[in-house]
Order: structure tokens, then sequence, then C-alpha cells
């Protein structure tokens, strides 16, 4: 499978994935502020997604491949910056400024109906860095938003022609079952934060080298 189909058959069970993620949150307080918190992100996200998606169904396999490799050692990257920040407590005193917030949540939107892959952590990136929210309350209003990035794009994407219905929907069901226990039982769970970090760490490693191979050997 090349570089663009598997770019677009991919939504298919990010799409279902995160949706799962979401239904499956216990309801609480916290969940229903934190929701509510990613509201005002919405449109920004949903307008990136679309410019993304679009100019992803333009690409051939080969730049596809090329991006999606580069891209993952720049998220590599953002899990090595201030590494303690991802450690610290929501902090919400200093706001950006409205039109910044925007800016920065329409190239994150962006980024994800271009490439899709790695999108919840350039939004767990954005939230802990730079919108000051722990990596626990982050992990909550990522996934509101990640619905905002995944939903108009897949629809977008769909008209292309290029996904792949049975690898597809067979990636929907595992994500639809590990979204159900991630959020059940990780996303809210402290000591499973550092794990969830060297994970990221390793997928994005092998994620770029598989990229940077299939270039060479094409």
């Amino acid at each position: 499978m090349g570089g663009l189909a598997a770019n677009t058959t991919n939504r298919i069970g990010v799409m279902v994935q995160t949706i799962t993620s979401v239904w499956s949150l216990p309801a609480t307080h916290r969940k229903t502020y934190l929701l509510k918190s990613g509201l005002s992100l919405t449109l920004p996200v949903i307008l990136g997604a679309l410019v993304g998606a679009g100019l992803a169904a333009t690409l051939d396999d080969k730049t596809m491949e090329l991006w999606i490799g580069v891209l993952m050692l720049v998220l590599l990257a953002t899990l090595l910056v201030h590494p303690d920040r991802w450690k610290s407590p929501s902090d919400r005193a200093n706001k950006l400024p409205v039109w910044l917030r925007f800016l920065l949540f329409f190239l994150v939107g962006l980024y994800g109906g271009f490439i899709q892959m790695g999108i919840g952590l350039v939004l767990l990136a954005a939230l802990v860095l730079v919108e000051k929210w722990s990596l626990r309350d982050g992990n909550v209003i990522k996934l509101w938003l990640a619905i905002a990035v995944v939903v108009p794009a897949f629809f977008l994407l769909l008209f292309t022609g290029t996904m792949q219905w049975v690898p597809g929907l067979t990636l929907a069901l595992g994500s639809a079952l590990g979204a159900w226990v991630s959020a059940r039982y990780m996303v809210r769970a402290p000591y499973w934060q550092s794990t969830v970090r060297v994970v990221l760490v390793i997928a994005l490693l092998l994620g770029a080298a598989k990229s940077f191979y299939t270039l060479w050997n094409a």
C-alpha cells in the first residue's frame, strides 16, 4: 500500500477510534469542563483539517512518504522539548491572545488533515507546551479536537477513491477496542503517562524509519 492510500485508509480507523474514545470517557464534572474548554478551538481545527486534507489529495506516494517521515521526526522532537512541562499541573493563568490561539490550532488542524498520523501528539504538544494544560487534562481536550480533525478530513478524502475498506475496517476494530480501554482506564491515570511517552517515542522512530526505508527502495 502506497503512502497516499495508507494515509487515506488510516482515516477509517482513526475516526472510529476517536469517536469511541470520547464516548467511553467516564462522565465527570472535570470531563464536561475540559470538553467545553475545547469548543473554542474547534473552528480553527476544522478549517485547518479541510485545507490539509485538500493538500493531501493532490500528492503522489513518494512525496507523501517523504512528508510522513520528516513530520514524524519533528513530532519526536516535541516529546524531548521541556520534559518537565509534560509532568506539570494545568496552569491557565497566562493565555495566548485569541488570534494566536486561532492560528496555532489552524496549523494543528492543517497537519491533521494532511497527514493524520501522530495528530494526537501534535494536539498534546500544543495543549501542554503552549496552552499549559496538564498531560491528563490535555488528553481529554485532545480527544474532542481529534474528532474536529478526523471527521471533515475523512469525508473530503472519501471521494479520492484511495481508501481500502477491508484493512481500514480491520484497523478500525482494533482501534476502537484500544480506545475504549484507554479512555476507561488509562487517560486519567497518572502512572500511565510516562509509559505512553516511551511508546510514542518508539512508534515515531519506527514510523519515520519505515517511511525513509520505503523511499530508499522506491
